[in-house]
Formats: structure tokens, sequence, C-alpha cells
């Protein structure tokens, strides 16, 4: 039955008799809905009366997280039971409900991304497109709830198909489908990963190094000079200027008076705090198991004072100018003032929170740290650690403390730190890679920063930078003036062994030796991993010196110029036997390679070489294609004969196209993507250290459906890099590429160790992409344009362009996005037509029913050490229409350097007596803000 017909509408049926007819109901109120466009509405208006026909439903607004559409009203029902007050409901959802019977949500109010103004490609001066640098941001402290700071988890890029179902935006004016409307506060996550474009990754070692290996498990050490003191079951005291040698000083706490037969073991270590006449470095405190302390002469190994001072065991020991302060396990702080008649009687106890999770001493004051280590789920509000900060040197100070938490959620506090250009700040790291910041006066938390996907466990303050441990063994320095910070070095400084157990080994602990320059005349900054302690150059001498080599190198080097071609094109599994017909398939190849100018350097990368949505062809792949072990080729060409049809194809064209002889220098296949580098003859003498590798990203980094093939060489002395990529497909899967984009360029190791030793830059090897002084990149990026396919098929035929270009991801992502990895490259201005999805054999876009919103999926970017050595002369599209994608190329001039040894010796020994003159006035400058501290 149709309940439209049978229901009773009050403005056209008459009343019963003797009965009063309703009121009229009063003319509904249009409705609008929000279109595509900005600025644009739609109006929705009942019938008018006397038609004859029925108006249609109301159209009425809804939450946002609903999308249903309400039917005529029903007739009148009684009204439903007072519910308690905890059990109410939003009165326009309890109607919906009531009528459709439909589950009721509590509505969470979405966070939003800011709605700013984004930068048009430069095309009226042709200059490449140059992402501008992220706006700097002032944090304020907020009681108010902060938005969620976690994106949308990463989905790895496991489609097979070559494309995914596409639904289109939500809301194509917004970036990331989020909806904002000019009312709505605009906030943002502080989500910013530094900058690691220019970061040094060669270790700062000292020559000779210094590392201490320790066989056994320790629960504490300290460094103060050249002595060493290790906390275990014993005592243990080295001298660092004997290398990794022997202890001088062993000591038993079982030798201690009625100690002999427990089970014993000391937990804490410190050296003591200076009185008159003291030696500093001698005498160390030992915290023990039992709740002993006992002071250690580190010269004849043996005690001068013992008392049991606390009833449980002693966690903690520190010094703060002349007072020693004690921690053990119940919370129980005692504080010792040093040079007194009875020094191990405590002066004053406090009590503190019970087993804290981190504890440290900063000048005159006690931080401590304890709660939850990961997201309440229940409770929402909980921020995460709770911070006590005592002040356990006041007078008159017997309890309490001041209590603060961080401005949003964050794991576990690991450790902290303070700079000295600005003291005011306390910066304190934590699980989950987080670094929050605090006013180390008033307590309040100023900021909550993302620095990496891994847990931060070590930091301190190095002068005016700031040294950042990881769960991984990397250590990364930090520049941290300005939002996103800059990390200037990064290096794995415990690496494990080539078994699984032993890969990564964490940073416990960072440490500044403020005595080693008094002693050695080296600043020392010593780390902690596992079993073995290792001293780094606090200054970065060789950071410093290798920039001002850069800055002088047109005093050591010649330069010349190279022509470079690169084609890029996902060719939809097409064979080289379909570029036949109309002229825009047989004359590609001609276009592309041809030309008055002939390149030195021609890179052809396809994408879908293969096809991916061939099951029976993927297995095959997955179980036989396997690598070489002598030549490093892939043998997926044995798996499908696609790869060398096409490497045929492009040697032939390259010949016959060009008219010169090239040779083949390089090639890769990777379940559909291809990479070919073809040199001039006459310049294969110039190119040297040549390697190519593939990188998975397909199933969570284990199927090449979606990876890159990363290849590079070496001209006279500057080293080139080019990466072909296919990232994760569909519309909405910008967050799964930017995970592809940073699993390939994360800093790992891909290609073998490079035997020119000026050719890379940051102190690389050549091993990791961004060693490089020029890197290239072109693929199927995927990134798609966040419109509506109407509006931007109306948009390309109408040849705006440049509006389209403002919502296209790639370039949203090189703008708002400190964290994505392509931030710092460059693009030169597009002036042709979205380069997808069309129907195969057709000039028409997509027609099948997932109607696919063309977009810019295949590009060009580049990245160089220094701006003017690339110079993009062309970029442009071709036509044939044999695959769903049209292909693309990009002609570079780029400048290369040959080095002159004797030269370059020259200006090195003048760049290092350059540092010799400044590096005293560095030490003294860290020295005395540490003696501040």
């Amino acid at each position: 039955m149709d309940i439209h017909r049978t229901r009773h509408h009050p403005s056209r049926t008459p009343a019963p008799s003797g009965k009063k007819p309703p009121p009229p109901v009063p003319p509904k109120s249009r409705s609008q809905s929000v279109d595509s466009t900005p600025g644009t509405t739609r109006s929705t208006t009942p019938q008018a009366e006397g038609t004859g026909k029925r108006p249609p439903p109301p159209v009425v607004r809804k939450p946002a997280h609903l999308s249903v559409r309400l039917p005529p009203p029903l007739p009148e029902r009684p009204a439903p039971p007072k519910l308690p007050e905890r059990a109410r409901i939003v009165p326009a959802v309890q109607g919906l409900t009531h009528h459709l019977n439909v589950p009721t949500y509590h509505h969470r109010q979405v966070p939003v991304l800011p709605s700013r103004p984004l930068t048009r490609p430069e095309e009226d001066d042709g200059g490449p497109y140059r992402p501008p640098p992220p706006p700097s941001r002032t944090a304020t402290p907020s009681s108010s709830p902060q938005p969620s700071r976690f994106a949308p988890p990463r989905q790895a890029s496991g489609d097979v198909s070559s494309d995914a179902d596409e639904p289109e935006p939500e809301d194509a004016n917004e970036p990331h489908g989020l909806r904002t409307t000019p009312s709505t506060p605009v906030k943002r996550a502080l989500d910013e990963y530094p900058d690691a474009s220019r970061a040094h990754r060669r270790a700062p070692d000292f020559v000779p190094r210094q590392y201490v290996t320790l066989h056994h498990h320790i629960h504490g050490y300290a460094v103060c000079g050249h002595r060493l003191v290790l906390a275990a079951h014993v005592v243990k005291v080295y001298d660092l200027t004997l290398g990794d040698a022997k202890p001088v000083v062993t000591w038993d706490p079982k030798t201690l008076p009625g100690e002999a037969r427990k089970e014993v073991k000391v937990t804490s270590v410190s050296f003591r705090a200076l009185s008159d006449g003291m030696e500093q470095g001698r005498y160390v405190w030992c915290g023990l198991s039992t709740g002993f302390l006992v002071e250690l002469d580190t010269f004849s190994g043996e005690p001068t004072q013992f008392r049991a001072t606390h009833s449980a065991a002693v966690t903690h020991i520190f010094r703060s100018n002349h007072h020693m302060l004690s921690l053990d396990e119940t919370g129980k702080l005692h504080v010792f003032t040093c040079g007194t008649a009875d020094e191990m009687t405590p002066s004053r106890t406090i009590r503190t929170s019970e087993r804290p999770t981190f504890v440290r001493m900063l000048g005159d004051r006690l931080w401590t740290a304890s709660g939850p280590a990961t997201r309440s789920t229940t409770n929402p509000a909980l921020r995460g650690p709770t911070i006590r900060v005592y002040e356990p040197l006041g007078i008159g100070t017997t309890s309490g403390g001041r209590t603060t938490c961080t401005s949003e959620w964050t794991g576990a506090v690991t450790s902290l730190a303070v700079l000295s250009t600005d003291p005011t700040r306390v910066y304190l790291a934590h699980e989950g890679g987080y670094i929050s910041l605090f006013h180390r006066d008033t307590l309040v938390c100023e900021a909550v920063l993302k620095v990496s996907s891994s847990d931060v466990l070590a930091l301190e303050g190095v002068g005016e930078r700031l040294w950042a441990g990881y769960r991984t063994g990397t250590v990364c320095v930090y520049e941290v003036g300005a939002v996103p910070w800059v990390t200037v070095n990064m290096w794995m400084a415990h690496p494990g062994g080539a078994e699984a157990s032993c890969r990564d080994v964490p940073i416990q602990q960072i440490l500044v030796d403020k005595l080693s320059v008094e002693e050695t005349g080296r600043f020392a900054v010593w780390t902690w991993a596992r079993d073995k302690l290792h001293a780094w150059d606090g200054l970065l001498s060789a950071d410093w010196i290798e920039t001002r080599l850069e800055d002088r190198e047109a005093e050591y080097s010649s330069h010349s110029h190279i022509n470079v071609l690169i084609c890029s094109w996902n060719i939809d599994s097409c064979k080289p036997s379909d570029l036949q017909g109309p002229p825009e398939n047989t004359k590609f190849l001609e276009e592309c390679i041809g030309g008055a100018e002939k390149p030195e350097i021609i890179i052809f990368g396809f994408q879908e070489v293969i096809d991916l949505n061939d099951r029976k062809l993927a297995a095959k792949t997955m179980l036989f294609g396997r690598k070489d072990k002598h030549d490093g080729r892939g043998s997926a060409g044995s798996v499908s004969p696609a790869y060398a049809r096409w490497r045929d194809k492009l040697a032939v064209a390259v010949r016959q196209y060009t008219g010169l002889s090239y040779v083949m220098l390089d090639h890769e296949s990777l379940v559909g993507l291809m990479t070919v580098v073809f040199v001039k003859n006459e310049y294969k003498g110039r190119v040297t250290d040549a390697s190519i590798t593939t990188v998975k990203r397909g199933m969570g980094g284990t199927y090449g459906n979606k990876g890159a093939i990363v290849a590079r060489c070496v001209i006279d002395d500057s080293s080139v890099c080019f990466v072909n990529v296919h990232l994760a497909a569909g519309q909405t899967q910008r967050v799964a590429r930017n995970a592809d984009l940073a699993a390939i360029f994360e800093d790992k190791s891909v290609l073998p160790v490079s035997l020119s030793p000026f050719a890379f830059i940051n102190g690389g090897d050549g091993t990791r992409i961004l060693d490089h002084e020029t890197i290239f990149l072109n693929g199927d990026l995927n990134y798609r344009i966040d419109q509506r396919r109407e509006n931007v098929i109306a948009s390309i035929e109408a040849g705006d362009l440049a509006y389209l270009l403002e919502h296209d991801q790639l370039r949203k992502e090189m703008q708002n996005n400190s964290s994505f990895r392509l931030r710092t490259f460059k693009e030169a201005p597009i002036h042709f037509a979205p380069t997808y999805k069309y129907m195969s054999n057709s000039r028409d876009f997509d027609q099948s029913a997932k109607k696919r919103i063309p977009a810019w999926c295949d590009r060009v970017l580049w990245k160089t050490r220094t701006e003017s050595y690339v110079e993009c002369v062309d970029y442009k599209r071709y036509e044939p229409m044999v695959s769903d994608h049209r292909p693309i190329s990009a002609r570079f001039n780029i400048t290369v350097k040959s080095i002159a040894p004797e030269q370059y010796a020259e200006v090195r020994q003048q760049v290092a007596d350059d540092w010799f003159k400044q590096e005293g006035a560095l030490i003294d400058s860290i020295m005395t803000s540490l003696d501040e501290q």
C-alpha cells in the first residue's frame, strides 16, 4: 500500500464532521542544499496548492553524520515516557529515530583543517611551482579539549587492481574532505615532522673513536671527565683515556657489613657534589637495592661512608649544587647537604608520587611523571601522563608539588632537556614520537609536536640544538628556532647485528660531559644503548666544515651542462604493437625522443607494464620474481615477456629517432614498474657508480604492485638519482600515498655504497635517496583533484586549469603538510590537461560505472642541492590513446661539477683552520650555559 495516498494532509483534506478543523500549516521555509561550488545554493520549495499534485517531501537540515530524508509526518502518537536526564538525546535525532527506527549516535564534532588561500602556480613568468613554507604558529595554552591529533590510519597499498572504488569527496571544495564554515574556528594539530631534507647523515665520531662495550646489564651509569662508573650487581670504574679496556676499579656491595648473604645490587649512581677541597670526579654515591647509600672512592675502590637511609630500593640519586638527593621506589625523597659534619643524615625529607615512570632533577626542581602509556578509550579527557614538579630544596617544603599535563594527548614521558639559548622552556620527550614544550616557571604546556613515528627515549640540550635518541637506535639533532624544526644531523648511533633480534638498539640516555672539555679538550656527548656507551662530537665539527666547503665549491670545481629527458607513462598493460593506427599512437615515441637537441641521458619510467588485474600473473611474480645474486636484475622478465618487448622497442626508437649511438646503462622491473636508462655513447666514460634497485610498497611492503624503482649514477663528481614510482590508487587514498612516499624516502640504505668520495651531500655515501645532489621523481603518483567530476570536466573544457590546480591533492600536500616527503621538491608549471582517466582508444574521460574523476596522476618533480643547477626547459604530455593515461615528459638542463683534488685540499685546510678559531668560543658559550642551568 502506498503510504503517501493514505495519510491525511491537513492542507487539503476536510476535517471529519462535528470536529473543529485543525489550523492551517504555515508554508515551509525554503531549505538550501550546498552545491559543489562555493557560494551557490539549490532551493527546494513545496508544490503550490491547487495543482492536483502532492508536494514533494520537505528537505530538512540534518546532522552531518546522518544522511536520511524524512518522510511526511505520521498521525500523532502518544508522547514517549520522559527519560532520565542522563538518557536524553537531541530532540531532532529523537524524532528521526522515532519514525525510522534507526539507531541514535552521540554526535562528536569533527576537527577541521584551515581553509587558507592556495597559492596559484607561477605560470606567468614560467617559473617552477614552489610551495610556500608552512606558516609559523604560536601555540597558546587552553583548557578546552584539543581536536584529535591522529590522522586516519595508514593504509597499505595492497590493491592488485589498477584502481580502487572512488567515491566522490563529500565536499570537494574542502581539503581532505572535511567541511568548514566561516563561523567554525580553525584549528590544526601540531603534527609537524622536522624537515630532514638537508640533514647530514655522517656520524660525528671523534678520532680516535671513544666507546665502551658493556658485557652485562647495568642499572645506571655516571660520566665525569675521563671516569666512567657503571652500576650493576657490582660497581665498575673505567678510565676512558685507555679506550675500551678493563675496569680500573671493581667494588662488590656484598663486602659491606651485614650484606654478604643478601641479594644486593647497585640500583643507582651519581658523582658526589663538590665541597671545599674536593677533587671533582673522585667520589661517587651508590644506591643499593636494600636501601643503603654508599660513598665510594673511585681511586682506591674503597667505601668512605655508608648508611641505611631508605627502607626500599634506591632508584635515583641526583646532585644539585652542594646537595645530594636520593629517591626510593616508594616515593620518599631525602635531601643531603654535602660538607656538613654528618653528610648522610637527611636534612629534609619529602614524599613524592610512588613509582613514577620518569624522574629528573632540573636545577633545584624535581620533575616527575606518571600515568597511562596508552590512550584511554573510556575517558577521552585524559590527556596522558601526569607531570608533577617539586621543589625539594625550598625552605619549608615537605610534600605536595605542582601538577600539570600536556595540552594534547602524548605517550609516557621518557626524558627532559633545556636549551642554553632559551632556559625558560623545558622539552619533554614522550613515547609515540611526541615532544612537549613547557614554560619552566609557570608549568604551562605551550605546544606538543609530533616529530617521529618512533618513541623518543632520550633528550638533551647541547648549546642551541636539541639531541634526541629514538627506540630505533637513531640520534637526531634539531634546530628548534622555527616550526617545523630542522634536522641538522641524523645517524644510526648503535647499530645492532644482522640477526633479527639485534636490529633495533634503543637509545636509553644522552648525557653531556662538561668535564671532558677540561681534561681532553673535546666536547663529548655520550649515548647509552643497552650494552655500549659511545662518545660523539657535541659540536658537529664535520658538518660545519662540509657546509662551508659547499659554499666555496666554485673555488675548487669546474662545471658543465648536460641535457636529461625523462618520459613517464602508465601504459595500462598495452603492448608495443598497440602503437599503431592514428598518428597520435604511431608518432608518440618520435615526438618524445626526437627534436633538434638530443639529450645526453634518456630515462623511461613506465607503470603497469603488466596487467595488475591478472591474478595468475601476479601469483607467478610473487613466487618466481626474485633477485639475481650476481647482477641485481629482477627476474620478472622471465615471468612476463612484456618488459623485454618494451625494452627492445625503446632501444630501437632511441636509435631510430635520435640518429645517434646510445647505450642502455641500466634497467629494472617490479610487478608493473619498469625503468630503462640510456646514455649517449660518447658520455659513457663520464658516468660511473651506476646502480639500480627496487622498493616494494604493496601489501605492507611485501608485494611490488606499488612501490618504486631507484636508479643512480655519478656524472663527473655529481650524483643524480632517478625514482620511478607507482603509489596507492583511489580518490580518497591520500594518506596511503603519503605513507608510500615516506617509506620510499625513509632513511635506510637501498643502494650499494658508492666509491665516489665527493659526489654526495649531507655526509651520505650514496646508499640513501637523499644522499644525492639531484633527485628526479616521476611516475603515477595517483594524487587526484578534490572536486566533483562535473566541475573538473567543465573546467577542462573551459581551459581553466589554474582553478583545478588549486584543488590538486599533490600541490595541497606540498603546501600545507610540513611532514610531506615531497614538500621540498619542485615541479614545472603545468599547461596540459589532466592525464587520467580516459577510455581506452578514445579521447573521452572515463564513462564506466565508477565515473572516475580526471586528475594529474602522472608527474615529474625534482629536488637539488643548488637551485640554479637544474632548469626544466620543457614539460608536456602526448596523446597516444592505447592506455587510460596519457604519457608526459620533462626535459632538463642540469649542471654537474668536476673537482680538482689539489684545490679541494687547499680550501679544506682553510676551512679547518677557520673552525679551529671558532671552536673555543663555542665551547665557552656552551659551558657557561650549562653552569647556569
